[in-house]
């Protein structure tokens, strides 16, 4: 199973001993008004840039409930990440498991997270088959100075949430993998609007290097590790105009402490419109759902 290929991770985990503190979260809104016309302008970029269009173009989700474990943190600051994590899930409207759950988020804090992805690359091969890694993504995860790095598990199934496999049985989750593409089979009734499959998100795993991540506010990270876990990024994350916690490592922008009023916007929105719209459908309903949030705080203030 996925979660036992995630978990396993802890056995080349690199004890650090660093203890990262937590501190009360500080937002200063900045910037002029922008403009209706300006705010769907920067939804929609705001989409592109960030958001991973998945196997079949698609923005995945996590449709089943989340459950978030940490592992090299002491007990009370693992919990800090862990409640910050189901928390911003909660607040964008996806379904979070009881406490006592089995992990399929899966963050691991240790002094070389470069090196702990390549030993997990090297022995987990399935990871990265049927594009859960790409190319491309392998040699930034394997060869960058992320400060947190991070791949997804990701599975295919029906409009209804049925596996779309020939014989409807689960063919996804095996170790990091997507779905065995040979035994998939499309079903009909899509359109250029609404796609007959969706992708499920069922797994995460982060890698938190704490020495790249020196000198970073634990509840800062813990959302920038939220932002990510819950909807599917790009590899790395690219920084956006607007204020967002994905641009907590960007050198030449004032660090967020927390997530923004664009990211929740956004991650609403993504749990709102419906799983199963073909990309262009789905990117356009949730660059207008972010415009309208944005838009509406706007009015509130």
């Amino acid at each position: 199973m996925l979660k036992v290929g995630l978990l396993a991770i802890g056995l080349w985990l690199v004890q650090s001993g660093v203890a990262l503190a937590a501190g009360e979260t500080e937002i200063v809104v900045q910037g002029r008004r922008m403009s209706e016309r300006e705010v769907r302008q920067e939804a929609r970029s705001f989409v592109t840039t960030l958001a991973a269009p998945s196997f079949n173009d698609q923005y995945a989700r996590w449709n089943a409930p989340i459950c978030p474990v940490v592992q090299g943190l002491s007990p009370e600051h693992a919990k800090i990440v862990v409640d910050k994590i189901r928390l911003i899930a909660t607040e964008a409207g996806a379904r979070v498991a009881k406490p006592a759950c089995d992990g399929n988020i899966v963050i691991v804090f240790t002094d070389d997270a470069r090196a702990v992805y390549r030993k997990v690359a090297a022995r987990r091969t399935q990871m990265f088959q049927y594009n859960a890694v790409t190319p491309d993504e392998h040699k930034v995860l394997s060869e960058s100075d992320m400060p947190v790095r991070w791949w997804y598990g990701r599975a295919l199934a029906d409009a209804f949430g049925v596996p779309a496999s020939h014989d409807r049985s689960q063919v996804a989750g095996v170790a990091g993998g997507d779905f065995n593409s040979g035994s998939v089979m499309i079903y009909g009734g899509g359109s250029n609007i609404r796609s007959n499959v969706r992708v499920d998100q069922t797994a995460v795993a982060a890698l938190v290097d704490v020495k790249l991540a020196e000198g970073v506010r634990l509840d800062a990270l813990a959302a920038y590790i939220g932002m990510v876990t819950l909807a599917a990024h790009r590899i790395p994350a690219r920084p956006v105009a607007v204020t967002s916690i994905v641009n907590l490592f960007d050198a030449e922008r004032a660090p967020e402490t927390d997530l923004t009023e664009w990211d929740r916007a956004y991650l609403k929105a993504l749990y709102k419109v419906p799983a199963n719209l073909a990309l262009a459908a789905q990117r356009a309903a949730i660059s207008r759902e972010m415009a309208a949030s944005m838009m509406r705080a706007a009015a509130e203030n």
